[in-house]
């Protein structure tokens, strides 16, 4: 009969807690901050990945690419132009008409 009588308290404590808005509140607040951590973890993982991105790009831009322009002189009077700042192998005369 002690058991039984035991057993019809805590059904009934259960019960109480059940009903109690707090309890209900406090489970629904525990929900969101648990959303609310992964919703953080996730945003700095986020952000620690486009940092690195924007370091990986601000790496790349900074390379320069050096090009070799070729200059022309057009002054000769027998109708053949010698190039300056070629690769001399005599294929670079340019014909004058």
């Amino acid at each position: 009969m002690l058991r039984d009588d035991l057993m019809a308290v805590k059904k009934e404590i259960k019960e109480l807690q059940d009903k109690s808005d707090l309890v209900r509140i406090l489970t629904i607040e525990d929900k969101k901050n648990k959303r609310l951590c992964w919703i953080i973890a996730l945003l700095i993982i986020l952000l620690v990945a486009s940092l690195g991105y924007i370091i990986y790009l601000h790496n790349d831009i900074g390379t320069e690419v050096i090009e070799e322009k070729e200059t022309y002189d057009m002054d000769a009077e027998n109708g053949i132009n010698n190039v300056i700042g070629g690769d001399n192998n005599g294929t670079n005369e340019i014909h004058q008409n």
